[in-house]
């Protein structure tokens, strides 16, 4: 039995209340927009931070010795200079990929989150769609998922407007990953050549 309350629905929502429900579902999403701005400010950040110290390290490492050295006295040369430089070029990729992995995780969150909200947008502006189009006036773009988008853009004749979700999201997805990749290159590298010294 169907309550009394469900009964009292309408079947197709007014347009008041569509906006407001539109309205509500663009601020959650915005807010995930944010959150992934800031999550791939400081990955940025970050990443920079930990590749300027390993290439400080890694191409001059005599600059740190000396500083050893200094500290030490002339004419000796400390163990723990060689040890300091092996530990940095070891531990600032491992770090660089922990930084990269925790940036594409969160990342990865913020889209499972946007994902729904976007097919909850789609779903509203079809909807609102449906009332504007018999009373004559323009639909608008229906900024859904992306099987959404590229409905809308095949039923009016725009080119690429099906992809613009997907190719708007490849850098948060694309970049730490390159990342993780050239933090590996340069471990493999101190494994080549940083132990055999």
């Amino acid at each position: 039995m169907i309550p009394p309350a469900a009964q009292a629905l309408p079947p197709h929502p007014d347009l008041p209340t569509l906006r407001e429900n539109l309205a509500a579902v663009e601020t959650m999403i915005s807010h995930e927009l944010t959150l992934i701005g800031s999550r791939m400010s400081w990955f940025a950040i970050s990443e920079s931070f930990l590749f300027g110290a390993y290439a400080t390290v890694a191409t001059d490492p005599n600059r740190l010795k000396e500083l050893f050295v200094s500290a030490a006295g002339a004419g000796t040369q400390p163990p723990i200079a060689q040890a300091t430089i092996g530990f940095l070029l070891l531990a600032l990729p491992i770090g660089g990929m922990c930084f990269a992995m925790a940036a594409w995780f969160s990342v990865l969150a913020a889209t499972l989150v946007l994902r729904t909200l976007n097919q909850c947008r789609g779903n509203l502006l079809l909807q609102i769609n449906e009332q504007l189009e018999p009373a004559g006036y323009p639909p608008l773009p229906v900024m859904g998922t992306a099987h959404q988008r590229a409905l809308f853009a095949r039923r009016r004749g725009i080119w690429g407007f099906g992809s613009t979700s997907l190719l708007g999201q490849a850098p948060q997805h694309i970049l730490p990953w390159m990342m993780t990749a050239m933090w590996v290159v340069a471990l493999l590298v101190y494994g080549r050549f940083g132990m055999a010294r």
